[in-house]
């Protein structure tokens, strides 16, 4: 990964424009992108194939270590309470967003470590404390981070990892034998749109029973 040049890894809310700066990038970096497949219910036979359902979320973790043993302060105050103070639910959502729309959710950021982005939400933030002065104060912590994969501004809340108006979605199971050109048509839809609303990039694969996703 590139470093830009000694820059460190920052999160810029995209709700406000709250900014933070780590103290010491990271020495390990981890990213996770799964897919989903199901596999085939034909019984009797030595081997199933397995058909793609769709994409989950991509997600990233890392440590973060902050270190104030050199300027007799507290790690707490001055870093690890600004790290979790960025995932306290003090947004209120917008049109599109979950349907309680009278319960806050935390900030959605930009995540930026040299030439990686990654627009993100927080899903866990561990802190251990590792040094304290000789009054108790904490002088060093390591953060364990972990980020989630998040579509700005639309996200439906319901954890399916779909970003659209839950009132536009609509749901249709693929039938034997159907193309991805077809069942498009079939709901008026375009057949490239839907397939990357629903991560299938091959656009000739066998989709039969698969339920996917389109925009009314």
């Amino acid at each position: 990964m590139s470093q830009g040049g000694g820059s460190k890894a920052s999160f810029r809310s995209l709700d406000d424009g709250r900014q933070f700066t780590v103290q010491y990038n990271p020495a390990q970096f981890t990213v996770t992108k799964a897919l989903t497949w199901e596999e085939s219910k034909q019984q009797g036979v030595d081997q199933n194939s397995v058909q793609f359902q769709k994409t989950v979320p991509m997600t990233a973790s890392f440590d973060l270590h902050f270190d104030t043993t050199g300027e007799n302060g507290d790690v707490h105050g001055q870093w690890v309470g600004a790290l979790l103070a960025l995932a306290k639910p003090e947004v209120q959502p917008g049109q599109g967003e979950p349907t309680e729309l009278t319960k806050k959710r935390p900030r959605a950021f930009q995540f930026t470590w040299g030439s990686f982005e990654m627009q993100c939400v927080f899903e866990t933030i561990n802190v251990v404390y590792l040094m304290f002065a000789s009054d108790g104060t904490p002088v060093r912590a390591k953060a364990t981070v972990k980020l989630k994969e998040w579509k700005a501004g639309d996200y439906d809340g319901s954890g399916s990892g779909f970003a659209w108006d839950t009132d536009k979605l609509q749901l249709v199971q693929v039938q034997g034998g159907q193309t991805l050109t077809q069942v498009a048509q079939q709901n008026n839809t375009d057949w490239r749109q839907l397939a990357e609303d629903n991560g299938i990039t091959d656009p000739l694969a066998e989709l039969t029973g698969a339920t996917l996703y389109f925009r009314s």
